[in-house]
């Protein structure tokens, strides 16, 4: 069964965020929101954004950005094969976000993601690293709105 198209207020905040090289999150914020968007969009769910975190259903916090150390892949996958490339520290996001409704039966819903990935430039690290995150949360938006309509008709009177 599918339900009509649904919009989901959301707001995105990278205050407080831990980075290891200052201007990092910036764009990772934009590349989340952009991938998140983009994948609900798929599934019918319209993302609006929101300045403010009042009266949102999903409230994301990026958490860490850290871009790793990408100039030690290439000569470890050289020299020492893909079995020490993949020991390198890599990139890394981590994104906390609630899923909440306005009603009172439905408890909120909290949830972190922690995405990784070992590129030859910080850049594609990050960008690859915020799609992954985008991903795991479109997942977790989708299976969250599913129980909430199960909820829902669960508790119909017939």
């Amino acid at each position: 069964m599918r339900l009509g198209r649904q919009t989901l207020l959301a707001y995105c905040d990278a205050g407080g965020v831990v980075e290891r090289v200052p201007g990092d999150a910036h764009p990772a914020l934009i590349r989340f929101r952009q991938q998140l968007g983009k994948r609900l969009a798929k599934k019918g769910i319209e993302v609006a954004w929101q300045p403010a975190s009042d009266g949102c259903n999903l409230c994301v916090h990026l958490v860490e950005v850290d871009r790793g150390r990408p100039y030690l892949v290439l000569p470890m996958a050289v020299f020492g094969g893909l079995l020490l490339s993949s020991l390198v520290p890599a990139a890394r996001v981590r994104v906390f976000g609630v899923l909440t409704t306005s009603s009172q039966d439905v408890p909120p819903t909290d949830f972190m993601h922690i995405a990784k990935a070992s590129t030859i430039t910080a850049k594609s690290g990050i960008r690859v690293c915020a799609d992954r995150a985008a991903k795991q949360t479109a997942r977790t938006v989708r299976r969250w709105l599913k129980n909430l309509v199960a909820q829902a008709l669960r508790a119909r009177p017939i």
